[in-house]
């Protein structure tokens, strides 16, 4: 998992992320100002 912690009158693309990586697919989430995105990518 990923957090990020702005500094004070900063903007962040997202607040928090979490991936998974099993083999050739990737999966994960990531929590934005404009509500969550589901990442999926495999080869």
């Amino acid at each position: 998992m990923i957090e990020t912690h702005p500094q004070e009158g900063r903007t962040v693309a997202f607040s928090k992320a979490e991936l998974t990586i099993n083999g050739d697919k990737m999966s994960g989430t990531m929590d934005t100002d404009k509500g969550i995105i589901e990442l999926v990518r495999s080869k």
